[in-house]
């Protein structure tokens, strides 16, 4: 009787563990990207139409410019800029990245406990690496982004991909996404998937997984 007993307190100490990993998905739950501050910025500062300007820098081409040298904005522009106009560009640049309130304290709380924390993410090339500069991926390890991998949530092959480059089962796996197919997806691959709404509710969520805050 007495070794049931044991058996029974191993077993729900093996159900109660929290995971050992937990994979977020980055736009619309670590960051947003707001492209729209920077673009009335060129097209005021400029004197361009905000129309004009978003379609000179729409999708890749703002991210691609901002490796541009001065010479490609003096262009742009029709004449010489002076260098308070690069610092105000730098200041608008760093502010398009607006990490969600109270996530990096969520994602530290869940790394001091032991637990990895991984990124899987649907970007471009350009964006990924403007959000890398502005050092946006450095509290995640692995990084895995769609641009890279040759394919896209909710893929089925992209869940492959990120089990196969975590040391942890798909049990011992959470996944943290904003899209609720992609959480769904997920879950086909017996991983244990968060829709994302609030922050709030996201630190409820994984409180019943164990993890404490």
């Amino acid at each position: 009787m007495r070794y049931l007993w044991l058996l029974v307190l191993f077993c729900s100490i093996l159900i109660a563990a929290p995971p050992k990993v937990v994979v977020f998905d980055y736009g619309g739950v670590v960051a947003r990207v707001n492209r729209k501050p920077v673009i009335e910025f060129l097209s005021e500062s400029l004197g361009k139409s905000y129309r004009k300007v978003k379609k000179d820098f729409a999708r890749e081409k703002l991210y691609h410019a901002f490796n541009e040298p001065t010479s490609y904005w003096e262009k742009y522009a029709n004449h010489s800029l002076p260098q308070s106009w690069f610092d105000s560009l730098k200041v608008y640049k760093k502010a398009m990245i607006r990490e969600v309130p109270e996530m990096r304290d969520v994602i530290l709380e869940i790394k001091m406990q032991g637990i990895q924390v991984a990124l899987l993410s649907n970007t471009t090339k350009y964006r990924a690496h403007f959000i890398e500069s502005m050092g946006g991926y450095d509290l995640f390890d692995p990084i895995l982004l769609s641009c890279y991998l040759g394919v896209s949530k909710p893929n089925p092959k992209i869940y492959r991909r990120l089990l196969q480059s975590l040391l942890w089962d798909a049990k011992d796996t959470v996944f943290i996404d904003n899209k609720k197919e992609n959480v769904e997806a997920s879950r086909k691959f017996g991983i244990d998937g968060i829709h994302f709404e609030s922050v709030e509710k996201l630190k409820n969520d994984l409180r019943k997984r164990e993890i404490n805050f």
